[in-house]
């Protein structure tokens, strides 16, 4: 296990007595590794950097959003700090504790706090049971109710909390529309009262209209009931609506970290403004942003030196870009706003 940490994010033990008080889950120097091709021997020769040293916060009530292209990381990121996968490096704090090697069996108090809404509600909830043992069992399992009438109560509080019927109780989930399942989804999420979830694409497979309805109910459940989200997506239009700041993940590693508003308003790594740039302009008259990407995105299998980045960056310097890591470093201290890149704009 490595204790080196990320110079650009200070760890929940060196962070400041305010910084500590307002964290609720740190990443440190966190990383997962994937083996590729193994041999006859059962070692591997290669590997996949999923996630590679990722330092990351989320403060207790606030909206942390993780975006990027298809394969960057994002929802391993929220699996590690979910710890539905383990670490191959550094750490995961939580609530003040050390929780990266802690022993499965002593999770069960932790798996109350933190949840997850997954992108598919069809896959993500048991089609043989009814939405109501599919709500009242996560109630069960974590004792939060004294009787099978309290439970019921709380399946039906927490049905009505997301906009259903407490009669919704009865129905299997193909009974249900795709929304209707994912609001079941998010119930579900809630009723032990956790403290951060992880919404990972939790609207990705809904029509325009039904995404706005959840979206719409995440944000009022999270003003109701405080809990922290880590929201990954890549839906940049939307991850400006529903984010206080947002990490931009390229091939396993965050190229930029800032506020929404500081992200869209004065993005200075090329990658975000390329991504950016790809957001369609829905005001009319107006010329869309330009910035020309090309070339295919790396092999995560064999990437590229230096940046990872700079075979599509219009602005890479041969030598410089090509050659190390830029370290994800906050310009100018004091801002927030910490990008990774020798040639980004100061903003």
């Amino acid at each position: 296990m490595s204790d080196v940490l990320s110079p650009t994010e200070p760890s929940p033990v060196d962070a400041s007595q305010h910084e500590r008080a307002h964290t609720l889950i740190a990443t440190e120097s966190v990383s997962k590794y994937f083996p590729v091709h193994p041999s006859v021997l059962g070692t591997a020769s290669r590997f996949i950097r999923a996630v590679d040293g990722v330092s990351l916060r989320v403060r207790y009530g606030e909206t942390v959003a993780v975006v990027g292209e298809s394969a960057c990381g994002k929802s391993t990121l929220g699996r590690l700090l979910l710890r539905l996968i383990d670490p191959t490096l550094g750490r995961i704090v939580f609530e003040g504790t050390d929780i990266t090697q802690t022993p499965e069996r002593a999770l069960l108090p932790v798996r109350r706090r933190m949840q997850v809404v997954f992108q598919d509600p069809t896959s993500s909830l048991n089609p043989r049971m009814p939405v109501g043992e599919i709500i009242g069992e996560a109630i069960r399992i974590h004792r939060l109710a004294r009787s099978r009438i309290e439970e019921r109560d709380r399946v039906a509080r927490w049905l009505k909390s997301v906009g259903l019927r407490p009669e919704a109780a009865a129905l299997y989930p193909h009974e249900m529309s795709g929304g209707q399942r994912q609001r079941v989804a998010i119930a579900r999420a809630l009723a032990v009262e956790p403290r951060f979830i992880v919404c990972d694409e939790p609207t990705a497979s809904q029509d325009v209209s039904t995404q706005a309805q959840i979206i719409n109910l995440l944000v009022e459940l999270q003003e109701t009931t405080g809990v922290a989200y880590l929201w990954i997506s890549h839906d940049l239009s939307l991850v400006h609506h529903v984010s206080d700041r947002v990490a931009v993940m390229l091939l396993g590693r965050i190229v930029e970290q800032a506020s929404a508003d500081d992200l869209y308003d004065s993005p200075r790594h090329p990658y975000t403004k390329a991504l950016l740039a790809s957001v369609p302009q829905i005001v009319s008259g107006l010329p869309p942003p330009t910035f020309p990407i090309t070339g295919a995105p790396p092999s995560p299998v064999v990437p590229p030196s230096g940046c990872a980045f700079h075979p599509r960056c219009p602005r890479a310097v041969r030598g410089v870009c090509d050659r190390d890591v830029p370290i994800l470093e906050e310009t100018p201290r004091g801002s927030g706003h910490r990008v990774a890149c020798w040639i980004s704009d100061e903003g």
